[in-house]
């Protein structure tokens, strides 16, 4: 999509004892930094630290006025699940029809399934936030060295969508 938001989210486990991390990161879809967000659960199941990624993500997307919005992660299984409607007795469908739910707002969102090369900038803020203790924390300001895997998420983009 031309003129959008893009989001790149994630979920990763990692560590001893095992703790989950998600996270985001938006840019313009040239490229350019527009903010990020990671968060921590004790949770160790990917999918489910997949979904509050997408969750988070779209919330803030929306908070910040955007109507037009690809949402793009490395995980099928999440996408799959979005789209698929899943019943209610399914683990975690009460957060995916809260994402179903924010999809049908009033905006054009897209859920696009990625590479895991790129998904930088996310996979670094999931490894990143999964070593510290706060539940949610939005940054302004790309982390150090965050400049180069943006530009390598956007690369691989461009390089496969086109």
């Amino acid at each position: 999509m031309t003129n959008c938001m893009v989001i790149n989210v994630d979920g990763n486990v990692c560590g001893t004892p095992t703790r989950g991390g998600f996270s985001g990161c938006y840019r313009s879809n040239s490229g350019q930094w527009q903010g990020g967000f990671f968060g921590y659960r004790d949770d160790t199941c990917i999918l489910h630290l997949e979904l509050l990624a997408i969750f988070n993500g779209l919330s803030i997307a929306w908070e910040r006025g955007c109507r037009v919005v690809e949402c793009q992660l490395d995980t099928l299984n999440a996408v799959t699940l979005v789209k698929s409607k899943p019943t209610w007795s399914h683990l975690y469908a009460s957060l995916v029809w809260d994402i179903i739910e924010m999809l049908q707002r009033p905006w054009r969102v897209e859920l696009h399934h990625i590479l895991r090369e790129e998904n930088a900038c996310a996979d670094e803020l999931a490894k990143h936030r999964a070593h510290q203790e706060e539940a949610f924390f939005a940054i302004e300001n790309p982390l150090e060295g965050m400049s180069f895997l943006l530009l390598a998420d956007v690369v691989g983009n461009t390089v496969v969508r086109e």
